[in-house]
């Protein structure tokens, strides 16, 4: 069999059922590698992982003998049976679906530095909104 070149890379999102604020540091710690070890176990490559409390961040690289469909299901179903392991019950249940964006080899560090940043990126979020509302309230 002829070798194959490829270059794909995907920025892939899913979130937790209906968007539970649920993830802890140490779930996300069981996640990362989880993920870890199922891109490795797949032959793809994981450059980043990210997210919040509510959402997971991926950024894969994936020979294209697999869909895009097929490497996120296994990547979500192997995550929450490892937290759920971890922590008992079956705590972590993500939401069907997900999305996905192609990154172009150029974009890969600012899709990295965004996903590796989500947390400071939600907080300042919140930090706006907070600032939104006491000004509203002050009306």
């Amino acid at each position: 069999m002829s070798k194959i070149h490829f270059e794909a890379y995907y920025h892939i999102v899913w979130a937790t059922w209906k968007r539970m604020p649920i993830l802890s540091k140490e779930a996300f710690d069981a996640i990362r590698k989880a993920l870890e070890k199922k891109t490795t176990d797949l032959g793809c490559s994981l450059l980043a992982v990210g997210g919040y409390d509510d959402h997971v961040h991926a950024l894969i690289s994936m020979p294209p003998k697999y869909s895009i469909s097929e490497v996120t299901g296994q990547l979500k179903g192997y995550s929450s049976r490892v937290v759920n392991m971890r922590f008992g019950g079956e705590r972590l249940k993500w939401q069907e679906g997900f999305g996905v964006f192609t990154v172009s080899l150029n974009r890969i560090k600012n899709v990295t530095d965004y996903i590796l940043n989500q947390e400071t990126k939600h907080n300042h979020d919140k930090l706006f909104e907070d600032i939104i509302s006491e000004d509203k309230s002050s009306l």
